[in-house]
């Protein structure tokens, strides 16, 4: 698994409402989440698609 997907859910300080998506390491599946906007890490991807090539997901 790539380092970022190993990294807590992190919503954001602002309060945009983007969809976005995370890897989930408890269920290891990309989920979808609301990122306010600002703040944040480096696991949160604009697609599920991208999440699931980045964290290695398999269907």
């Amino acid at each position: 698994i790539n380092g970022d997907c190993e990294l807590p859910k992190v919503v954001g300080r602002c309060r945009a409402r983007f969809p976005r998506y995370y890897y989930n390491l408890s269920s290891r599946r990309c989920e979808k989440f609301i990122y306010g906007g600002c703040g944040g890490n480096a696991n949160n991807f604009h697609t599920l698609e991208e999440c699931e090539k980045v964290c290695g997901v398999r269907s």
